[in-house]
């Protein structure tokens, strides 16, 4: 018998199916979608964007652990309902670059003082805005899709949090899309240096691609992950976490910097 359960809403879906996959290779038992009132430890989220905060504060009042794709939620309402739990059970992310290994070599590498940050998610594959969920969803972020990974990636890596300070965007790429295809911010970081974010969801850039430059006052860095992340990576963490009985994971910050991006770029 499985020490751990799992119900995966999305199941049939592309990330859905990572998800049962995952869980299956470490050893957590997959409960068929009977949501809500099911008796099982880990709600697991692989739906639409537009789902996730509702799901997650239900999979709370389960008294579950809540497993969800990005983002966390897509407005200001969802935050403050997301925000408001208080209890002991973890909320975990699919943010796999921090797993990624070109990533990862650099956790400990010493730059001294960072001055500078140029991170870039180039999507490179226009063609999935119109198919899809993403299709049927009038409000699709490609920051919430696709910047919030580097966001993330440079919290992990500096442990510096960091002000939204502008954004823009255009849709220029990508006709038909009805919000921006391409987002660029500029924040301050919290130790006074900069941080320039931008993400590309059209054919300027046609290999999908992550690219990160950081400079600080001892060394620098200029390097871009081409190769596939492992989308089952995070999930896997994620229950090693549980069972090792390690604090409840609360990591909103990526998703908060992404809604003041999307709302300054939008106003």
């Amino acid at each position: 018998m499985s020490d751990l359960t799992a119900t995966v809403i999305g199941a049939s879906g592309r990330m859905g199916r990572e998800h049962v996959a995952a869980y299956g290779a470490c050893g957590v038992e997959i409960v068929p979608n009977v949501f809500p009132g099911h008796d099982t430890n880990i709600l697991s989220i692989a739906s639409p964007d537009w789902e996730h905060d509702a799901l997650i504060v239900t999979g709370f009042e389960e008294g579950q652990h809540v497993f969800c794709e990005k983002p966390l939620f897509v407005d200001q309402e969802g935050r403050d309902s997301v925000l408001s739990y208080s209890g002991s059970c973890h909320l975990g992310q699919n943010l796999p670059l921090r797993h990624q290994p070109i990533f990862t070599d650099l956790k400990d590498h010493d730059f001294c003082e960072i001055y500078r940050i140029e991170a870039s998610y180039n999507w490179g594959r226009t063609h999935k805005l119109f198919e899809g969920w993403r299709a049927e969803d009038p409000i699709y972020s490609l920051v919430m899709g696709g910047l919030i990974h580097m966001v993330d990636l440079v919290l992990w890596l500096t442990e510096l949090d960091m002000e939204v300070v502008s954004a823009i965007g255009c849709n220029k790429s990508a006709p038909g899309f009805p919000n921006h295809d391409t987002v660029t911010a500029q924040c301050r970081l919290s130790n006074g240096g900069v941080c320039n974010l931008t993400v590309d969801g059209g054919t300027g850039v046609k290999v999908h691609s992550h690219a990160l430059r950081i400079h600080g006052t001892k060394d620098g860095i200029d390097c871009v992950n081409l190769a596939k992340t492992d989308k089952q990576t995070c999930i896997k963490e994620f229950a090693r976490k549980i069972r090792a009985g390690e604090p409840p994971e609360r990591d909103f910050r990526a998703t908060e910097i992404c809604l003041e991006i999307d709302r300054l770029a939008t106003s």
